[in-house]
């Protein structure tokens, strides 16, 4: 059961066609509790609805979004725990983008160091969301915005009956745990990025969540 002050890592994990898994690591700091709270299971099914209602509208139609582990790492380091809550395939029409190319916004802490500011390598667009410049979209970076409000700018509150728990993304740091940071901007780039580690060189990975 998480309590307040707990810092929550979530990792979502998504997949392309032939493709490595694509996984995104961010931290949550528990703000606030109603009732009896929610088990790690509860929490990990409720952000899994809530990722996959805002991963799925920028995923393309042959990537999937698979599912997420969660656990505490601040104060200890708790138990891990997966949920495939809402798992499924994106609903982005079109051919999938090569493999490496992938949307990416910056998260910053107004009161972080530079070198402490956080990254999201938005997984496997469409081709359609390029543009003959070979930027994105406006449409899809307007996709991307409001993933990253909802998803990493924003408080979620994550409901059970009468229980919930309200959890605000940091920017955490393993070295400095103490020390997690409340987002407070971020920026949606006009250009997309690369992760090498999604190359097909060596073959896909096996899926993480069975």
């Amino acid at each position: 059961m998480a309590t307040v002050g707990d810092v929550l890592e979530f990792r979502t994990i998504c997949r392309g066609p032939n493709q490595s898994n694509q996984v995104n690591v961010r931290h949550y700091r528990v703000m606030s509790i109603a009732g009896s709270g929610l088990t790690d299971q509860q929490i990990g099914d409720q952000f899994g609805i809530l990722f996959a209602s805002y991963i799925k509208p920028v995923l393309n139609v042959q990537a999937t979004y698979q599912g997420l582990f969660v656990r505490r790492v601040y104060p200890s380091v708790g138990v891990q725990t997966s949920s495939i809550q809402n798992a499924g395939a994106g609903t982005r029409a079109g051919a999938p983008n090569p493999n490496m190319v992938c949307g990416i916004t910056t998260l910053r802490a107004s009161s972080a160091p530079p070198r402490r500011r956080g990254r999201v390598y938005w997984p496997v667009c469409s081709q359609a969301d390029v543009l003959t410049t070979g930027d994105p979209s406006g449409t899809y970076q307007t996709a991307l915005a409001n993933a990253t409000l909802a998803l990493y700018a924003t408080d979620s509150t994550l409901t059970v009956g009468a229980n919930n728990v309200v959890i605000r993304p940091v920017i955490f740091h393993r070295a400095q745990p103490q020390a997690n940071y409340d987002i407070t901007s971020y920026l949606t780039r006009t250009y997309f990025a690369t992760q090498r580690r999604r190359s097909t060189v060596h073959g896909g990975d096996r899926s993480l969540l069975g």
